[in-house]
């Protein structure tokens, strides 16, 4: 597939996914999903975020959290045109993961977590073409991350790993879109 129809697909999917990224409620449902999944995959992953002691099935932190990932997200996806501006983004966002306790084998989770959100919130839409366009990507995002982050493959123990505050602005990616922070002790 080349560059140009991934972006497009890529581009066009997302546009169904979140019309309006000021539609707080869809922000949040899509993030949300994306969240419940990467905890149904990994639920260690639960233990690095500030809402981990909560026994809300859908805490509050969470909502807030997969909505700034969404956001983040959907400022990536927009600036697939301007790769001289994302490059620099991702890896940042791939060094400031690893202060977080992320590594190299947690990608792949929030990699699937992050299609299985897509491919949800798009129902019929969702077609084999734009699950290759959107696994490229990502592909790509978690590349640049993972390269930026200098290989990480030890996580920190949990002593080391600050639980992020989002409270205040942190930006956590694309992925991460990382589409997230994802836990140092995976089960």
């Amino acid at each position: 597939m080349s560059e140009d129809k991934t972006k497009i697909l890529v581009q066009s999917s997302w546009a169904k996914v979140l019309p309006d990224v000021n539609d707080k409620s869809q922000v949040e449902k899509v993030g949300v999903l994306l969240f419940k999944r990467i905890f149904e995959l990994a639920p260690g992953a639960r233990e690095l975020f500030s809402f981990a002691d909560s026994k809300e099935e859908t805490p509050r932190g969470m909502v807030v959290h997969g909505a700034k990932v969404i956001q983040t997200v959907d400022t990536a996806v927009k600036m697939l045109d301007e790769p001289d501006k994302l490059i620099p983004v991702l890896q940042r966002l791939g060094k400031a993961h690893v202060g977080y306790g992320v590594v190299e084998a947690h990608y792949p989770v929030v990699g699937a977590a992050l299609l299985w959100a897509l491919e949800q919130a798009l129902g019929p839409a969702w077609t084999a073409e734009t699950k290759t366009a959107w696994t490229n990507i990502y592909d790509l995002i978690a590349t640049t991350m993972i390269e930026a982050s200098g290989g990480s493959s030890q996580p920190k123990s949990k002593q080391e790993s600050p639980k992020p505050r989002f409270g205040g602005v942190v930006l956590i990616g694309i992925a991460a879109i990382a589409f997230g922070v994802i836990s140092s002790s995976f089960r």
